[in-house]
């Protein structure tokens, strides 16, 4: 049998950086038109995430349920430094491999000079 503790702290990564994603204060910046059929880009300082996840189905294995997180934890205000934490987690819900699981994270530095 697995500790529940591995699975509460991949979990809690993920729930982490879902909250990192979410903007701290909103900066008033001058609107421009982006290309058509492209989203505007966001501010250098600003922080980013994105939460994700999927059911998949394999023939003789079984169904697996996986969910994703990355965001960043710190940006530096001029934009230039972050730290970002990313985290997964997966387990096989039906099939001969049910209970299986696969989980993990990091943490990354990135400066741009």
């Amino acid at each position: 049998m697995h500790s529940p503790v591995p699975v509460a702290l991949a979990l809690l990564a993920c729930a982490v950086c879902a909250v990192l994603a979410a903007p701290a204060a909103q900066q008033k910046t001058p609107f421009k038109f982006p290309a058509p059929g492209s989203p505007p880009p966001p501010p250098p300082n600003q922080r980013h995430g994105q939460l994700g996840g999927y059911v998949d189905r394999q023939k003789g294995v079984g169904t697996s349920v996986h969910i994703n997180g990355q965001g960043d934890a710190w940006v530096s205000r001029n934009g230039n430094s972050r730290v970002t934490v990313d985290g997964h987690y997966g387990q096989y819900i039906s099939g001969p491999a049910k209970g299986a699981k696969d989980y993990g994270g990091f943490v990354t530095f990135k400066h741009n000079f």
